[in-house]
């Protein structure tokens, strides 16, 4: 088994961060579905130098970094100061790696989605399908979320792989929705929280297995798939 680690919507937290640089070693490789960034920050302009810093003493680890753009990094990767360049061990938006054995596919915010090949076992999508479960407010019952995602899920499931992990959706109803062979996750985020809400990914590929644990809830999730 295979043992990622997922954690969307960082905002630029740096108490987050510095806890994933504490544990990331432990893993086979860490996942970031969107929102490095927080767009709305008084001093934008540094919030590129300390995700450009971050990424810097990621790639240092040596652990894999997946990262798709969300709706706040849209100019993310043209603006990351010099520390960020030349990056060995992370992976952008449209990259497709070989991850321990697992095929990874990131797909950038708002880009249009691939034909899925068989070998994809993880998506990485900041948005989840929209009026799914991981879109929808647990309060307020609206949805943000991708409607391409959603039409994907009803209308074409069995092409779909058998994880996409999102974010977005802050406060999501579930933090998981199964839909066929995919299971759709968002683990939302706590703000005032001192880590960041994560899931724990234990994959088996020969398998078709994964077990899937979040930070803040008692379940686990089991998923197969064919």
């Amino acid at each position: 088994m295979k043992k990622f680690l997922s954690v969307s919507d960082l905002h630029g937290r740096k108490r987050w961060m510095d806890w994933i640089l504490r544990v990331v070693s432990d893993y086979d490789a860490l996942l970031l579905p969107g929102d490095l960034l927080n767009s709305l920050a008084y001093d934008f302009a540094r919030e590129y130098v300390k995700i450009g810093e971050f990424l810097a003493e990621l790639d240092k680890v040596g652990r894999p970094v997946l990262i798709c753009t969300g709706n706040h990094d849209l100019d993310l990767f043209n603006r990351l100061p010099a520390c960020a360049r030349d990056l060995k061990n992370v992976y952008w938006d449209r990259a497709s790696p070989l991850i321990a054995g697992v095929r990874m596919r990131i797909i950038g915010y708002m880009a249009e989605l691939p034909v899925t090949s068989r070998e994809d076992v993880i998506w990485l999508y900041h948005e989840p399908p929209h009026n799914s479960p991981t879109s929808l407010d647990r309060r307020t019952r609206e949805s943000f979320g991708c409607p391409s995602l959603s039409h994907a899920a009803i209308f074409e499931a069995q092409s779909l792989p058998p994880l996409v992990i999102s974010g977005h959706q802050h406060s999501p109803a579930n933090w998981s929705w199964c839909n066929g062979r995919t299971l759709f996750l968002n683990s939302g985020q706590d703000f005032e929280s001192f880590k960041p809400r994560h899931l724990i990914i234990e994959l088996s590929v020969e398998q078709k297995m994964a077990v899937i644990k979040h930070s803040s809830h008692q379940n686990i999730v089991r998923h197969s798939w064919k």
